[in-house]
């Protein structure tokens, strides 16, 4: 069965380590936890939006490389099951020079 990604709870699923985002089935059975990034580092300032296929693109400004770039901005996208699309670590979107933080995304679906 098909998931339903639900936005109002994806703030609730960051902790200092570790991003997650809940999938609640249709049948509203069954919640699960998808771990986005697994990555021994601090991750914050989370966005989400649909890809338009009944999937996610997710950002977050990412410390795993605090004294080489500092603060840089990771992506993943993940379908309708939570299946990422994308790097199972994120895939970077800004490595430069100094930090890069609060991402933003827009969506045209």
């Amino acid at each position: 069965m098909k998931s339903q990604i639900l936005k109002e709870i994806f703030n609730k699923f960051l902790n200092s380590f570790h991003l997650k985002l809940e999938i609640v089935h249709k049948s509203y059975q069954r919640r699960e936890e998808i771990p986005i990034n697994t990555t021994n580092n601090t991750q914050a300032s989370p966005r989400i939006v649909s890809d338009g296929t009944g999937g996610a693109i997710i950002v977050w400004q990412d410390e795993r490389n605090p004294l080489t770039t500092g603060i840089d901005i990771y992506a993943q996208r993940i379908d309708s099951n939570g299946n990422f699309l994308w790097d199972p670590d994120g895939v970077a979107i800004s490595t430069a020079d100094d930090d890069q933080t609060l991402p933003e995304l827009v969506s045209f679906c």
